[in-house]
């Protein structure tokens, strides 16, 4: 509806207050919409809530997952491009029975690229899981061409995962990737001269 377009461009300022009742009807005009998608993924925008991307119906067609998959990966985008680390703790953290789904790799990625974005490697700290930590050290040490962001990583014991993890018939060389200091020795400080043509 225009209402909900004309708010779009307030997305960068501070989240308003709302209340269920104006919550819902909300949800109703875009359901109602020409464009549910967008004005479910401009209402995520603007209440800083990735997960009014749930309330998308998806039609009975083979790629259904579209529409509610576009709405989280924007929501991401938008999240990152704020720069606000407090932001990533809206998709769903890390738990067992949650460890491939996508919310929880979307809360990986906010914070690794907010880490990037701000050269703080630190950002990796909010992770729950000691994997997913180490995993953000190491990729933003790369990213950044920075061992150092290699300091933080822990040390992850093999047996201690069993519990959190369910399925680790591929992880024992995965763990030892991330334990390894030697991986981050060989990030250079420097970024790669361009090769000439």
């Amino acid at each position: 509806t225009p209402e909900i377009r004309k708010e779009v461009g307030e997305t960068t300022g501070e989240i308003k207050e709302i209340t269920e009742e104006k919550l819902a009807d909300r949800k109703e005009e875009c359901t109602e919409s020409e464009d549910p998608s967008r004005c479910y993924l401009s209402l995520a925008k603007e209440l800083r809530d990735p997960f009014i991307c749930e309330e998308i119906k998806h039609p009975i067609v083979r790629d259904s997952a579209a529409p509610r998959t576009t709405c989280y990966e924007k929501v991401l985008e938008f999240f990152i491009s704020l720069k606000d680390p407090q932001l990533c703790k809206k998709f769903p953290e890390y738990s067992p029975e949650k460890s491939y789904a996508q919310e929880v790799r979307r809360r990986y990625e906010c914070y690794r690229k907010i880490a990037n974005l701000l050269k703080d490697p630190s950002v990796c700290d909010e992770l729950e899981s000691s994997l997913f930590r180490n995993s953000c050290y190491i990729k933003v040490a790369s990213d950044l061409k920075n061992s150092s962001a290699c300091n933080n990583l822990v040390e992850i014991e093999l047996e201690s995962l069993k519990e959190e993890w369910s399925e680790l018939y591929y992880f024992p060389k995965r763990v030892e990737y991330f334990n390894s200091k030697e991986v981050c020795s060989q990030i250079s400080q420097e970024p790669e001269p361009w090769m000439i043509y």
